[in-house]
């Protein structure tokens, strides 16, 4: 998932571009892990990153997860997932809008919106 957002930068005259990627893949595929290393190199490179989290590991980590839930409910925790994920994209995303350093920039997203359709 990538979108890309120009807006003249309160810093200088130059457009700021903001992308958004998302790691996706399998349970222990090394997406989280990676996220630092990646973060890492491309800072180097002077992009400023921002990692938003998967929301489900905080649900997960939380003591909240489908398991509690009986058949018919596992759409309503499935959709309540969706909802968090979104949330926790659109606000990192509005908020890097705001930042006032003249790097691009570049938000990670630790899973994201279609993983929960796979």
């Amino acid at each position: 998932m990538s979108s890309n957002y120009d807006y003249n930068n309160s810093v200088n005259s130059r457009s700021k571009i903001i992308r958004r990627v998302c790691l996706t893949g399998g349970p222990c595929a090394g997406k989280s892990s990676s996220l630092l290393h990646i973060k890492q190199a491309l800072e180097y490179e002077n992009i400023h990153v921002i990692i938003v989290p998967e929301a489900s590991n905080l649900l997960f980590t939380n003591s909240l997860n489908w398991r509690l839930f009986c058949k018919n409910n596992v759409v309503k925790f499935q959709t309540g997932l969706l909802k968090t994920q979104l949330a926790l994209e659109g606000i990192f995303t509005e908020t890097a809008k705001h930042i006032e350093d003249e790097k691009d920039l570049l938000i990670l997203c630790d899973r994201g919106c279609m993983d929960g359709s796979a």
